[in-house]
């Protein structure tokens, strides 16, 4: 695919609020607004809502309360024209379990444009994925298949990527890797990060949400 340029997408946030089909409401009443091209960590423990709050933001799920307004260059975006231009990494997040980890790279490369500062060949080695790519997606450890996830977000190009506690199954050298990717982190893009307060899920902050 041809290359074009992402522009960041800004976020506001009107008195949102999520609850369970059981009715346990796991978080309520946020308002706030997210700047385009801004770091956020949406920071909380097990069970608060951060990793809903983070699939919202990403438009992979519908808040019960309140909305979510994503905007671009001052125009208002629509879920289905921000999901195109955004990736996403979290639990909830799946890849096909009978693909290679050639063919995954290869099939989002037909629907995705990578950024053009980056060499994806390069970064697959680097990720330390390279003796591993004709690997059933399913018969990887947890921890290749976070390396995978991260790379195939991290290298696309997005005006917005959320990540939710991206260093989860990473060993030492894993986070290492993640680590200086967040520091090339490109400025055209909005980025959400979700943890439970671990500090090595980010560097730079410039918000940061608290959820109890």
């Amino acid at each position: 695919m041809a290359n074009r340029k992402p522009l960041p997408v800004a976020l506001e946030l009107r008195q949102l609020g999520h609850e369970f089909i059981e009715g346990k409401t796991v978080f309520d009443g946020i308002s706030t607004e997210i700047k385009a091209g801004s770091h956020v960590v949406i920071n909380g423990q097990n069970g608060s809502g951060k990793s809903t709050l983070g699939k919202i933001l990403a438009g992979q799920l519908t808040a019960a309360k309140g909305s979510v307004i994503w905007k671009q260059n001052g125009q208002t975006l629509e879920p289905e024209m921000l999901l195109p231009q955004s990736s996403y990494v979290g639990p909830s997040a799946t890849l096909h379990p009978y693909m290679s980890i050639r063919e995954i790279f290869y099939f989002h490369s037909k629907f995705r444009s990578w950024r053009d500062e980056v060499n994806p060949d390069k970064w697959i080695i680097e990720a330390g994925l390279g003796k591993h790519m004709n690997v059933l997606f399913s018969e990887l450890s947890s921890g290749m298949k976070q390396r995978v996830f991260l790379t195939v977000s991290l290298c696309t190009q997005s005006s917005l990527v959320v990540l939710d506690e991206p260093c989860a199954n990473l060993d030492r050298s894993g986070i290492d890797w993640y680590q200086k990717q967040l520091t090339n982190f490109p400025t055209n893009t909005t980025l959400i990060i979700c943890t439970n307060d671990r500090s090595e899920d980010f560097i730079k902050v410039d918000k940061r949400l608290e959820l109890k």
